[in-house]
């Protein structure tokens, strides 16, 4: 017995509902996989503003400290995070974030020991911390 063509066309293709079907799924798991990477680029975003404002407000608090009592203060940098004269204790990097920061800020009566630039790195967002070199004001860029 010879086949028919109905159950030939069956077995040699596809049928354009199937195709749909596979389509649809596809695109389902494109459009999970592309929020779950978009809700991690603003956790990362997040995270690297929160932290840099932390910075700053130590390094404004550390200058202001140098210029009322007279003596040195500084911001060090460290391997797994930072430190202060002023809270004494290490301010952990967020593991997301990626830092270029090698020389301490020292601030002497106000002035720091020339200018620093510092710059973190999260995803695709930078931001740099500048320390102008005569004044010491901090100032914060997103670029």
């Amino acid at each position: 017995m010879h086949p028919t063509n109905a159950s030939l066309r069956h077995e040699l293709g596809v049928t354009l509902i199937e195709l749909l079907i596979v389509l649809a799924i596809i695109s389902l798991f494109a459009g999970i996989v592309g929020l779950s990477m978009r809700e991690s680029q603003i956790g990362v975003r997040i995270e690297m503003q929160r932290f840099a404002q932390e910075l700053v407000s130590d390094l404004v608090a550390c200058r202001e400290a140098s210029v009322t009592s007279g003596e040195t203060c500084s911001v060090d940098p460290a391997i797994e995070g930072y430190t202060s004269t002023i809270n004494q204790g290490l301010k952990r990097w967020p593991s997301r974030i990626k830092t270029e920061w090698d020389l301490p800020v020292t601030f002497r009566e106000g002035g720091p020991n020339g200018g620093h630039r510092l710059l973190l790195s999260g995803g695709r967002r930078q931001l740099t911390i500048t320390v102008e070199p005569y004044t010491g004001r901090v100032s914060q860029h997103a670029e």
